[in-house]
């Protein structure tokens, strides 16, 4: 838009209007033919012809394009121009699924919490925190920093991780760690890398993850199947689950061939931990070192 005042002979008047106010008040500004630079609604003569005009670069803004102005004798040419506010976006997936299931969810800069996968836009560009809820005793990632990129999408990937595992297995024991009942039989290993005890007792363990509540670890006895923060517990895979309470027995054995291991929760819905081995050579062990890990 062009309006036309008087001004002096040979010269003409250039008023520039700079929007939004978040931009001036950032810096933004402009200058004609490299020339000093002005702020926005300032009035300036200039010589009658065609001149130059570019703006400042600001951070966080793209500055409107450059352009030739026609300046004419004895008036005034008024042009409006505009700062884009430079932004990008965000998008947080969480894993493992279990977490999600309970109602794992992340925010950012302490907006509104939001689930795994969804994907906040037009963020003005910087540096923001992302946090996780906690969810029970599954412990939350840690609090992750950004620095988002002018028109793109930021990926951030956080995993909650459960105290307990599945720590160590014997799938070929026939020389070490016999059972209360005098036998030689495999062996699972929990862990628990918490802060806090956690009673075991009515968890799912598996040696198929499609059918994740194969064999449930007995309720009623804390004693035998709580976990202590560091703690271990050992359960025999030899099938024989008359042998309880003299130990833990799970109600399949381990393949020592190569086979999966899962626990579940007491509703054998969520996964807490697996994990999948190779074939196994007799009395050697296969865990992780150092515990939890």
């Amino acid at each position: 838009i062009e309006h036309w005042l008087d001004a002096g002979d040979g010269t003409g008047l250039l008023d520039v209007t700079i929007l939004p106010a978040e931009a001036i008040d950032t810096g933004a500004m402009w200058r004609v033919d490299g020339g000093e630079w002005h702020s926005s609604g300032d009035l300036h003569g200039f010589s009658v012809g065609f001149h130059a005009l570019e703006f400042a670069e600001i951070d966080g803004w793209t500055e409107p394009r450059s352009e030739t102005v026609h300046i004419r004798e004895g008036k005034t040419t008024a042009l409006s121009r505009m700062y884009d506010l430079q932004t990008g976006g965000v998008r947080v997936t969480i894993s493992p699924q279990g977490p999600i299931d309970l109602g794992a969810k992340w925010k950012i800069a302490g907006d509104m919490w939001r689930s795994s996968g969804e994907i906040v836009t037009g963020l003005p560009l910087g540096f923001y925190k992302i946090e996780f809820s906690e969810i029970g005793e599954w412990v939350a990632p840690a609090d992750q920093n950004i620095d988002l990129e002018d028109g793109l999408i930021t990926d951030v990937e956080a995993s909650y991780k459960h105290p307990l595992v599945i720590n160590e297995l014997l799938a070929s024991n026939n020389r070490f760690n016999f059972d209360p009942q005098s036998e030689d039989d495999d062996w699972i290993e929990l862990y628990n890398a918490g802060a806090e005890a956690i009673n075991t007792g009515g968890m799912h363990l598996t040696d198929n993850l499609d059918n994740p509540t194969k064999w449930q670890i007995p309720t009623g006895n804390p004693a035998l199947t709580t976990i202590l923060p560091g703690g271990h517990l050992l359960i025999w895979a030899d099938g024989d689950e008359e042998d309880y309470p003299a130990g833990l027995h799970a109600g399949f054995e381990i393949n020592a061939s190569g086979d999966e291991l899962g626990l579940f929760d007491s509703n054998g819905a969520i996964l807490i931990d697996s994990v999948k081995f190779p074939e196994q050579d007799a009395n050697v062990s296969y865990g992780r070192y150092p515990d939890g890990n």
